[in-house]
């Protein structure tokens, strides 16, 4: 009997321990699962547009501009008036002449050509002088011929995206309606003899004549621009009437000056 309580005992003990040890190890096994950390992350999108924004350029232009500018006139004369040329030359000579008017100007974007219309008041100035005829008396007059233009032209624009400075290469067409022809200059009957435009009426009604120029903008990216063009401008026409057996043209360079506004 006591050996059986014994081996109960024994039995008991080994079952005791048994659990304490199968406890232990599921504890361990908890606390090492709980040691380690899974960190899930989901991807995230980020959904960004990119555009591609192409430089746009304005295609208006407004320029206002004033001219400064001297001339000198070249003769063409039938035989028999070889002396009314030779003293036209001698009693006429040019002076500072002037002009004020506008352009309105298109360029595409993608092109550099420029496209202008516009028009123009213009003033051809020069000194007269010529002796009387039976007289030792020098007379003097200034002689001022004024036009209303009305141009078209044709350029390329350079460096048009530069900050600072671009230039426009530019060629026009210009159609001349005279509207002033006052002074004096010699009869080509009688060189000797002087007589008033007026009676003269010999000074053609519409001249048609090219200009060529280099306008050099500064302020390239401003809204308002500023400019200089050195040009030459002829005539294709004569200023004179071609019924008279003669012709005169007209041959100026100057400078053009003033503003551009981006329209």
């Amino acid at each position: 009997m006591n050996n059986s309580k014994y081996y109960f005992l024994i039995l008991f003990l080994e079952f005791l321990w048994l659990s304490v040890s199968a406890q232990s190890d599921s504890l361990n096994t908890e606390n090492s699962e709980d040691s380690i950390v899974y960190l899930i992350e989901h991807p995230v999108i980020i959904n960004k547009s990119v555009t591609h924004e192409e430089e746009v350029y304005k295609n208006w232009f407004l320029e206002l501009n004033g001219t400064a500018f001297f001339h000198i006139n070249s003769y063409c004369t039938c035989d028999n008036l070889i002396t009314y040329k030779t003293e036209m030359k001698k009693s006429n000579h040019s002076r500072l002449g002037n002009g004020i008017g506008f352009n309105i100007m298109n360029i595409s974007n993608r092109r550099r050509l420029v496209y202008s219309i516009g028009t123009s008041y213009t003033a051809f100035r020069e000194n007269f002088k010529q002796q009387e005829n039976d007289s030792s008396l020098v007379v003097s007059f200034k002689n001022k011929y004024s036009y209303i233009d009305l141009n078209i032209g044709v350029g390329y624009w350079i460096l048009r995206k530069r900050k600072h400075v671009s230039i426009i290469i530019n060629s026009k067409l210009i159609g001349s309606k005279l509207l002033l022809n006052s002074g004096s200059t010699i009869d080509y009957k009688d060189v000797y003899k002087i007589i008033t435009n007026d009676d003269a009426n010999r000074d053609a009604k519409f001249v048609l004549s090219g200009v060529l120029g280099i306008k050099i903008i500064a302020l390239n990216d401003r809204r308002l621009k500023i400019f200089a063009e050195p040009f030459t401008r002829a005539n294709f026409t004569s200023v004179l009437d071609y019924a008279k057996h003669y012709y005169q043209r007209r041959w100026a360079s100057g400078v053009a000056f003033g503003l551009i506004f981006t329209l």
